[in-house]
């Protein structure tokens, strides 16, 4: 199990997950197009497989 943390909320996971999955359907953002992890940029389509620290970048 790990840990995903974006903008004070924190969310466990027990599989892998898409960016994507993330932005539109745990945090509820309709404008996100890349992700920063860790301080590295990501595309929607990367998973997370392991606990991070996430921001969204938006348009």
């Amino acid at each position: 199990m790990y840990k995903v943390t974006s903008n004070n909320k924190t969310l466990e996971f027990d599989k892998p997950i898409t960016l994507e999955d993330l932005a539109f359907n745990h945090f509820k953002y309709k404008d996100v197009v890349s992700a920063s992890i860790d301080g590295r940029l990501f595309d929607l389509s990367d998973s997370v497989e392991q606990s991070c620290s996430l921001n969204f970048l938006k348009i």
